[in-house]
């Protein structure tokens, strides 16, 4: 599994974007993450560090990249104790996930811009646009029309990449890795979790204080259950990865079987995790 990182684009007007490590020879200008196992304190952890420039023929060997750390001093690093972050299509706004597509948009759909040529002075990179007219060399918006040089508020399909929301990841365990105890505790989890969602997000005009304090006792309840039932996937996540037999709810059940540990709990923690805020 990638390690992702959340960092502004500067190039996108400072949007949160999505960046995964990739172990490769950096170039001038990428992002770079530093192993911390030579360097100790210089660097901060999960931090992204530019490539300052090419330094192959100052450098004390081949491949070695120049970076300047937290305190303003300049370090040469060899591949092995670096990793590139590469950008991803996913970029985050207000809290939600889109992917930049490169692609047509369609009238009421939301573009982006990554490469401006406005001489208007109307957009630039990193705006949002609503696409109010739509065709096959570009979109049309009246909030970037110009009376005297665009005013159709035309922009070409080469600025802009289409922004389509990203739905919520679904846990999927493959059947084959689980027994059907384990399957079963995880499914009412899902349950529980999609119907606490659907609950918060039923509008509820008129309400009680009575109501309010009842719907809130109950979501308290559910919560804890939710926290219980999480403990106990845990420690089933640790049994099974230790080979042990399992004992799910009641002695007469064991369980000893491998399952895919690490994919599971960090989308359960992750759930769990927006729940609890």
């Amino acid at each position: 599994m990638s390690i992702v990182h959340l960092i502004k684009d500067e190039s996108l007007g400072g949007i949160e974007r999505e960046y995964v490590e990739v172990d490769r020879k950096a170039e001038v200008g990428e992002l770079v993450t530093p192993k911390l196992c030579r360097y100790g304190r210089s660097f901060t952890e999960g931090k992204a560090y530019a490539v300052k420039d090419d330094v192959d023929s100052l450098a004390w060997k081949p491949g070695e990249i120049c970076v300047t750390d937290d305190e303003g001093d300049t370090h040469y690093l060899s591949m092995e104790h670096y990793r590139v972050l590469e950008p991803t299509d996913i970029v985050h706004i207000d809290g939600a996930k889109n992917r930049l597509v490169d692609r047509k948009a369609e009238v009421g759909e939301k573009v982006l811009i990554v490469n401006a040529k406005d001489i208007c002075g109307k957009y630039e990179n990193g705006s949002i646009i609503t696409a109010e007219r739509s065709s096959c060399i570009g979109v049309e918006s009246d909030t970037v029309a110009d009376n005297d040089s665009n005013p159709e508020g035309f922009i070409r399909y080469t600025e802009y990449r289409v922004l389509e929301p990203v739905a919520d990841e679904v846990v999927e365990v493959d059947e084959t890795q689980a027994s059907p105890e384990v399957l079963d505790l995880l499914a009412n989890l899902a349950r529980r979790v999609t119907e606490i969602e659907r609950i918060l997000k039923t509008p509820t005009p008129f309400a009680t204080q009575a109501e309010i304090t009842g719907v809130n006792k109950w979501l308290d309840s559910v919560e804890q259950q939710l926290h219980d039932t999480q403990g106990n996937v845990e420690r089933l996540a640790e049994e099974l990865a230790a080979g042990k037999p399992v004992v799910i709810n009641t002695p007469n059940i064991t369980v000893n079987e491998n399952v895919d540990v690490e994919r599971i709990m960090q989308a359960l923690a992750a759930r769990l995790g927006g729940m609890s805020r």
